[in-house]
């Protein structure tokens, strides 16, 4: 159960992340798409492989995306 809340609460997460990462990328570049921000999903053929992050690594990268590395 806990496990099912973690993934919730990350596909919630990615889709927010990934709508700010959007709204704040340079034009041009590539857009990220939430499955990319993710860590529970699979990676399949041909993708990165994700990165675990702790509770305080998670919390230190989102610090610095919603303050600007401040």
């Amino acid at each position: 159960m806990v496990e099912g809340r973690g993934e919730f609460e990350w596909a919630r997460t990615s889709w927010i992340l990934a709508t700010y990462i959007n709204s704040n990328r340079k034009k041009g570049s590539r857009p990220v798409k939430p499955e990319d921000l993710n860590p529970y999903l699979d990676t399949g053929a041909g993708r990165e492989k994700k990165v675990n992050l702790t509770q305080h690594e998670t919390v230190e990268v989102l610090r610095k995306v919603f303050t600007n590395g401040k």
